[in-house]
């Protein structure tokens, strides 16, 4: 207990290096004169009693470990960043620089990693605190600054600041999934979208669009009509919705309705009423101008005008009949007939200013050529190989005629002209004028002639 150094004795005097002492009672080291001589114990020390300290200057060590009831004990320390070495769940290190807004320091977890813990007010003597992301009731904040609860209770705040209440996608700055209460005034600067309800004690301002799949109420709530206080609740039973007191007009996109319901301004041109599902009319219309871009159903109707027009894309009708003489419109029409015998049946004279045919390029197959009447009544044939018939197909009944124009190639080929036959490979028995004298195909390169056909028979002679 003597403080060797000022005591005029060597070092090492009085100095006692026994391998082992034992004191019954106790033991006191007094630390010099001063009280500052160090005491040094180079292994560990067991303490079975509590140990007191009374100096001012507290306890210093590295670190402190406490086991408690626990098998292995929990460190505490003191460090400067995130601990990059694992430890035991439990473990705490204090941040050594913490900051107001800031956190105490870091603890290890079951989830084998250090996180931060315990936040540091940004005032004094209030409990202000900052956080990153907060999740209640709820261990997926996910990406939202502020969520509480999950699904249909959920209510978040995205990093925009946008507000979902019972959704998470918060496309709009507000967003409420479902039905909403307010008991005061709603005023807004924007928009209103709802596809829920949306019940108010109060007042709804908006500077911008309300938009909502049905307003419920008696409507006297509604602003700009030219007069609010003459529209009250249908009755239960008759309907739903609004209408107005003692027959009064009311008017749409109008000041001055000249009728129960006036829709639009007069020679605004614009569309002032669209349906865009079905619609009920119980009586007459009365238009200047119908559109139809659809299908247009009637169980009866009258067209009659002196000067009036019906113009039409497409019309599907089972009959059309015209005049007195019941020209008729079919899938076979008839003209001056009710019983269209054709495709195109005129019953009576034609008149034609000028009128053209379809062409149609005949080919040659094995010495073949198909001539179809269904398909034309002009033909074209490039003679590249030598013809030894043609086939006449679908000639219609009655009489019909048809033309060929032949064309030679560079080589020039020979071409059975006299020799036609039916589908079925019969003979059809072909007769030319002057006596019988066959005109024969020129065969000279990139020379034509011409053959016309008629028969009165549909195509048997």
């Amino acid at each position: 207990g003597e403080d060797v150094s000022t005591s005029g004795i060597s070092v090492g005097f009085d100095v006692l290096t026994p391998l082992e002492a034992s004191i019954s009672r106790s033991l006191r080291v007094e630390g010099g004169p001063n009280g500052n001589i160090v005491s040094e114990f180079d292994g560990p020390v067991i303490f079975n009693e509590k140990i007191t300290s009374t100096s001012s200057k507290g306890i210093e060590a590295n670190s402190l470990f406490l086991q408690g009831d626990t098998t292995v004990s929990r460190k505490y320390t003191v460090g400067i960043a995130t601990p990059s070495l694992s430890g035991n769940p439990g473990d705490v290190v204090y941040n050594a620089n913490p900051t107001k807004s800031g956190y105490v320091g870091w603890i290890y977890t079951t989830e084998n990693d250090w996180y931060r813990y315990g936040n540091v007010s940004l005032e004094k003597n209030l409990s202000v605190v900052v956080f990153d992301r907060v999740g209640i009731a709820t261990t997926t904040p996910g990406d939202k600054v502020l969520k509480v609860g999950s699904g249909a209770t959920e209510f978040s705040v995205s990093t925009s600041g946008a507000v979902g209440v019972g959704t998470s996608a918060n496309e709009f700055q507000f967003r409420v999934e479902g039905d909403s209460h307010f008991s005061g005034n709603i005023n807004s600067v924007e928009d209103i979208n709802s596809v829920g309800d949306i019940h108010s004690v109060g007042n709804i301002h908006s500077v911008g669009v309300i938009t909502a799949v049905q307003f419920n109420g008696d409507g006297s709530g509604l602003t700009n009509l030219t007069n609010d206080s003459l529209f009250s609740p249908v009755p239960l039973g008759i309907g739903t919705g609004i209408s107005p007191n003692d027959l009064s007009r009311v008017g749409i996109g109008t000041t001055i309705p000249h009728f129960n319901l006036d829709v639009g301004s007069p020679g605004t041109g614009s569309t002032d009423l669209k349906v865009r599902n079905n619609s009920i009319f119980d009586g007459s219309i009365v238009a200047n101008d119908i559109n139809i871009s659809g299908i247009l159903t009637a169980s009866s109707y009258k067209l009659d005008s002196t000067s009036g027009e019906i113009l039409a894309g497409i019309i599907t009708a089972s009959n059309i009949n015209v005049g007195s003489a019941f020209t008729t419109f079919n899938d076979t029409t008839g003209f001056g007939t009710a019983t269209p015998r054709a495709k195109v049946d005129i019953e009576g004279s034609v008149k034609f200013k000028t009128y053209s045919e379809y062409v149609e390029e005949l080919d040659i197959s094995g010495g073949n050529v198909n001539v179809d009447l269904s398909v034309a009544q002009s033909f074209t044939l490039t003679v590249d190989e030598a013809v030894t018939q043609f086939t006449l197909l679908n000639p219609p009944s009655g009489a019909t005629a048809f033309s060929i124009l032949i064309t030679q190639n560079s080589t020039g080929y020979s071409v059975g002209i006299a020799t036609f036959k039916n589908s079925g490979g019969t003979t059809i028995p072909v007769k030319f004028p002057a006596g019988g004298v066959l005109p024969i195909v020129t065969t000279t390169a990139n020379k034509s002639d011409i053959y016309s056909f008629k028969t009165f028979d549909g195509g048997s002679t």
